[in-house]
């Protein structure tokens, strides 16, 4: 190897980044615990940046609306425009959680009164259920008296574990309390830190691109802010439909609910549709949570609740999904599925909200290079297509 200057630069550096990494894997438990200090410190203008991106799906078309497409001349419209836009962004956005808040927060402290003062009575229903339904059958009964089951004791038990849970979460209140705080104060701060995104993102967007064109070569540059774009793109859409098939989801619940005469329709339809939020597995465990409220009602209404969600979940699943979401990160269901498993494996609920519209990106990106490969070393269609 010739040893020019180019060389010994580039020989300095993979010194540096090996030396860098060794100390990285033998230090990884400080380099983590450093990480998630940072995240702690920057968690306020974290949460800032995604309402930011939330906000400016409805900002644009405000925006857009506003000035008519550019169409509009008036200066003062013009200037007003952006300051409108987050205006009214915000209180839509707002406006729409307050809504749903208002009607699912007295229905769920109601819902919670009403399981306190029909646990005791359930359980001994369930008990006298049991003890009538072993007396039809001898067999059983003698079967089960061989082991001396208290039933007194198995009823004390279970109502003293549900005591203990709501002792423990009682006992829980002032660390909620000081959780809630902090949650309170970064959002608010969050919002600042948004509204000042929204008001100057061109600029932002600006100084973005300065930065990645004086550090990287034109094309590897272009290339990074393409990615970017379609990143961008693709959580735009992916937020946009999935809570539109939320709400279409828990509007049918809601509609289906209350036709039919079953209890707690409107938390049923709330609950359900922010579960949908959760791509897939957060529908079943709406429908679980909402079968344990009927079930605390009425044993029958709950066993039709399951044929009316499973009918609902046939055309949420066939119908709706994919072609509002699924259409909208231009993924078929199998690889939704798949991000989904893969995300909530690595990082729960969050993986699971955030990896679909990933791997989309990724998915594209791949098959373009793919495309890309086949092209340049010139590759049959006929090789690689299944007829």
């Amino acid at each position: 190897m010739n040893l020019n200057k180019k060389n010994m630069k580039n020989i300095m550096h993979l010194i540096a980044f090996t030396v860098l990494l060794l100390v990285g894997i033998w230090r990884l438990n400080y380099i983590i615990e450093f990480l998630f200090w940072g995240l702690k410190i920057l968690r306020p203008f974290i949460i800032g940046s995604c309402i930011a991106f939330v906000i400016c799906i409805p900002m644009k078309q405000i925006e857009k609306w506003i000035t008519r497409k550019g169409k509009v001349k008036n200066r003062l419209i013009k200037k007003t425009s952006r300051t409108l836009s987050i205006l009214l962004s915000f209180i839509f956005v707002f406006g729409l959680i307050s809504f749903v808040l208002l009607i699912i927060i007295p229905e769920v402290g109601n819902t919670l009164v009403k399981l306190g003062d029909s646990i005791p009575g359930f359980i001994t229903n369930v008990k006298q259920w049991v003890i009538d339904t072993i007396h039809q059958y001898p067999k059983i009964e003698n079967y089960l008296n061989d082991y001396n089951i208290d039933w007194d004791k198995m009823s004390n038990g279970l109502l003293n574990f549900t005591t203990n849970i709501s002792n423990g979460l009682i006992n829980s209140a002032s660390s909620i309390v000081s959780g809630v705080i902090s949650a309170v104060t970064n959002f608010f701060i969050g919002i600042v830190f948004a509204v000042y995104i929204l008001a100057n993102k061109e600029k932002l967007a600006c100084q973005g691109k300065k930065i990645i064109f004086s550090y990287l070569p034109a094309k590897r540059g272009e290339r990074l802010l393409r990615i970017l774009q379609l990143i961008g793109k693709t959580f735009a859409q992916y937020v946009s439909g999935q809570c539109t098939e939320a709400c279409i989801l828990g509007m049918i619940f809601f509609v289906v609910l209350s036709i039919l005469g079953f209890p707690y329709a409107s938390l049923i339809g709330v609950l359900v549709a922010f579960m949908a939020l959760i791509p897939i597995l957060g529908t079943y465990i709406g429908g679980t949570i909402s079968t344990f409220l009927i079930f605390m009602v009425s044993p029958i209404k709950a066993f039709w609740f399951i044929i009316v969600f499973i009918i609902t979940q046939q055309l949420e699943g066939n119908l709706i999904y994919p072609h509002v979401v699924g259409n909208s990160v231009g993924l078929s269901p199998m690889w939704v599925l798949f991000a989904v498993i893969v995300g909530g494996s690595v990082m729960g609920i969050g993986g699971m909200i955030i990896c679909i519209p990933l791997f989309s990106v990724f998915y594209t990106l791949l098959r373009e290079n793919v495309s890309i490969r086949l092209t340049v070393r010139q590759i049959p269609k006929e090789k690689w297509e299944t007829k």
